[in-house]
């Protein structure tokens, strides 16, 4: 009989266990990104455990490209969100390329495809 309640206790104790494992939220503090030329940026994680996006600290959401190794300016593209090509900076240290390319975002699709509810504070 101890056998069986100690058998019921553990299976109940890893049902709860795996439960609360199986989805992280995200870090809900700023994070420190280094880019492949060593220069470094602030993001913050928004999201849920299942699905979850870096965003710049002016609003601009960005994507890991491990070819490049850097992270970039997310644009929606065919459907689904894709890297840009343009490494993103901390806000001042914006090239006028850079901050040309990303003010010609529109980030009303972008946030429909995120289906986050966030405003870059520009």
């Amino acid at each position: 009989m101890k056998t069986i309640i100690r058998h019921l206790f553990a299976g109940m104790l890893l049902t709860f266990v795996m439960s609360h494992a199986y989805g992280v939220a995200p870090y809900p503090g700023k994070i420190t990104v280094t880019q492949s030329d060593g220069s470094t940026l602030a993001v913050t994680r928004v999201g849920d455990a299942f699905f979850n996006v870096m965003l710049t600290d002016d609003g601009y959401p960005l994507m890991y490209n491990s070819s490049t190794r850097n992270h970039e300016y997310a644009v929606f593209h065919d459907g689904r969100l894709e890297c840009s090509g343009i490494a993103a900076s901390a806000k001042d240290e914006r090239t006028e390329a850079e901050n040309t390319f990303i003010a010609a975002l529109d980030l009303s699709v972008l946030t429909t495809a995120l289906d986050l509810e966030w405003t870059p504070s520009m």
